[in-house]
């Protein structure tokens, strides 16, 4: 009697798949990695050090995005990248991907990683010289859509730490002389790239080298950075049951207290913030005391300036336009 097989159904099937996605390293790091010293959480950093075979598992979906950003890397160099710059004049191709850094500072630090590649360059007589680093990150097409330079990617924090990533890498490299490459490509068009030159900065790398070493005093101490108490990052942070931040503010909590030379975007958006709202309150004194003055549904023409009214169910508007220059401002409206 033949033998029945047991297919599993086509859903088991694509379930699988998607689990089957590389789960990465579930185990204490030895080192600080590269392309984790841009984490502002130096408590994630330790507690990779010497916790990391506790971490959360990594969700399939997420596993299966770096699984796909990993196999498309080296496709990308060496069916789109190579080929092109080989046409170049003169040419170039990127090499070197299992080549380690050389810094001895590295060593010292306990730094580890590998670039996706070294950018060589034709040199007069056509031999091939190490010219910059370049590091390649794979992008959703509707993140994608969203960069257009260096200062784009602080719009997600996980993105924010690539530029670091690549200085960490000129550094090791020893290739500070020239601008590293950062190549991001869609994943839905692996043609359309935007390759965003990081040049080398001294200041930078030091900040994070002086991570790196805070990161080995807390192992050797055997204690911890403050929690960051970020929801946003902590929230899918693998540690985040050890760490068990509380992710709402506490009136009674020491206050976190910035020089504006430390902090000097957020100096400035706070201190427009209290110039805007105190104009802001004036305006809607001006507003109240000009209302009463006009007579609802009545046009009024002073000098270079029109009011005019719509009405919104049983509501009026005001429009308020300058007219006399030919160049209407944008109208201000008020619901009365």
């Amino acid at each position: 009697m033949a033998e029945t097989l047991q297919l599993r159904t086509i859903e088991d099937v694509e379930t699988d798949i998607l689990h089957s996605a590389p789960a990465g390293t579930r185990e204490c790091r030895a080192h600080n990695w590269v392309s984790s010293l841009g984490d502002i959480c130096e408590r994630r950093l330790v507690y990779w050090r010497i916790m990391g075979d506790m971490a959360l598992d990594t969700p399939a979906g997420l596993r299966g995005i770096f699984g796909t950003g990993n196999l498309l890397a080296p496709i990308v160099i060496e069916q789109i990248l190579n080929p092109f710059g080989r046409r170049q004049s003169p040419t170039w191709e990127i090499l070197g991907r299992e080549t380690k850094p050389r810094d001895a500072l590295f060593t010292k630090l306990a730094i580890s990683g590998r670039v996706d590649g070294i950018r060589h360059v034709a040199d007069a007589t056509g031999r091939m010289q190490p010219y910059n680093v370049v590091e390649l990150k794979s992008m959703n097409p509707n993140i994608f859509a969203g960069i257009h330079g260096i200062d784009d990617l602080g719009k997600w924090h996980w993105a924010a730490k690539y530029p670091d990533q690549l200085l960490l890498y000129m550094l090791g490299y020893e290739m500070v002389e020239r601008p590293g490459w950062l190549i991001l490509f869609n994943k839905a068009n692996l043609y359309e790239m935007r390759i965003i030159e990081v040049p080398f900065d001294e200041s930078r790398a030091d900040v994070l080298l002086r991570r790196a070493e805070r990161i080995n005093t807390h192992i050797d101490a055997d204690s911890l950075p403050r929690q960051i108490r970020r929801p946003d990052i902590c929230e899918h942070c693998p540690f985040l049951p050890h760490c068990a931040p509380r992710l709402q503010g506490d009136p009674d909590d020491a206050p976190e207290i910035y020089k504006p030379t430390e902090h000097p975007e957020l100096a400035d958006l706070l201190q427009r913030y209290v110039d805007l709202e105190q104009a802001s309150r004036e305006a809607g004194r001006v507003n109240r005391a000009l209302t009463a003055r006009l007579v609802k549904g009545q046009t009024v023409i002073c000098g270079d300036i029109v009011v005019r009214w719509e009405t919104r169910g049983k509501k009026w508007s005001k429009k308020i336009r300058r007219v006399g220059d030919g160049k209407p401002e944008k109208a201000t409206e008020a619901r009365q």
